[in-house]
């Protein structure tokens, strides 16, 4: 596979989204972040539980000569069977890794205190049960992935590399985690702070984020469109959720009209730069028993008034 520089348009993306955490405005702006209903014993358990819950889901047994007839959302989807790009696909996992970083670093806000723990327990637990209602939905499931149609001889000894992950693309871990983690980490952020600028920018660009990252697997022809955009929604819906179940009783989160604009215009802005790129089709192998190599990692940068994460990788 030719080895290809991480784009500059990727590359800002990532940027932003990793070192907005450490913007002086950001962190100043949880000065006072309200306090969680958690229960270490009980919501430690369930993020226990939603973890092992999704390692257990991979025992199922998995039909690697199965196909479907016909797809969710008709032509929509079938457009996707002609997709296949390991470079969009590893700069979706770097983008996937980007969104769940920037959460961790803002839910810190400024103190390692009581507070603190009890943030970072709720967002263990919303990725713990995306996660787990995630992997019992794809080995349940069992949807072949768009590439497992193509006739190609470099993608058909692609998918026998994958072995059974080529059947597990519904609906989307890709979407559904991003979302979740944008969606949990915004929220708990913005319960905590004033600011609607700092609000709405956070919305804004762990949304992109997330948008980019379902958009590049889609590019990448590991799901088809009707699961990006269930998976989005599902893990959206459990971000919210189990933060609002956290709340103090009368103190639910409400983002206001501002904030949703930002998101709105996030999941466009990440959705059509992502599109954008410009990514070619190309096809990684797996060799033997031999790991499918990943070029896509996390690294710190020094900024002049503190530190960020910079996604860097080769295609």
């Amino acid at each position: 596979m030719t080895s290809r520089g991480l784009s500059s348009p990727a590359l800002a993306l990532a940027i932003s989204v990793a070192t907005l955490a450490a913007s002086p405005g950001v962190t100043h702006a949880q000065d006072a972040i309200p306090e969680h209903q958690v229960d270490l014993g009980i919501d430690g358990m369930i993020t226990g539980v939603g973890a092992v819950g999704s390692v257990l889901a991979m025992l199922i047994p998995v039909d690697t000569t199965r196909s479907w007839d016909h797809e969710l959302f008709g032509a929509l989807d079938e457009r996707v069977k002609q997709h296949v790009s390991a470079s969009a696909a590893k700069l979706a996992d770097g983008l996937l890794l980007t969104t769940l970083a920037m959460p961790a670093a803002l839910l810190v806000g400024g103190a390692l205190d009581d507070g603190t723990r009890d943030r970072f327990l709720i967002y263990a637990e919303s990725i713990s049960a995306n996660l787990l209602v995630n992997s019992v939905a794809k080995y349940l499931v069992q949807r072949p992935r768009p590439y497992s149609y193509n006739t190609d001889p470099s993608v058909e000894a692609m998918q026998q590399g994958e072995g059974k992950d080529a059947f597990l693309s519904f609906y989307s871990a890709h979407a559904a985690i991003g979302f979740g983690g944008a969606v949990t980490g915004a929220y708990i952020f913005g319960a905590g702070t004033s600011d609607a600028n700092v609000r709405a920018l956070v919305w804004g660009v762990e949304l992109a984020a997330a948008a980019a990252t379902a958009n590049l697997r889609v590019r990448a022809g590991r799901p088809f469109y009707s699961a990006v955009i269930l998976g989005s929604l599902v893990g959206a819906g459990i971000g919210f959720l189990v933060p609002a179940l956290h709340a103090d009783e009368g103190a639910v989160y409400a983002p206001s009209g501002r904030e949703y604009a930002a998101m709105a215009a996030g999941i466009v802005v990440g959705a059509v730069g992502s599109q954008l790129l410009p990514l070619h089709d190309d096809v990684l192998i797996r060799i033997g028993d031999a790991p499918t190599p990943v070029s896509v990692s996390l690294q710190p940068i020094p900024l002049p008034e503190g530190g960020g994460l910079a996604a860097v990788g080769t295609f």
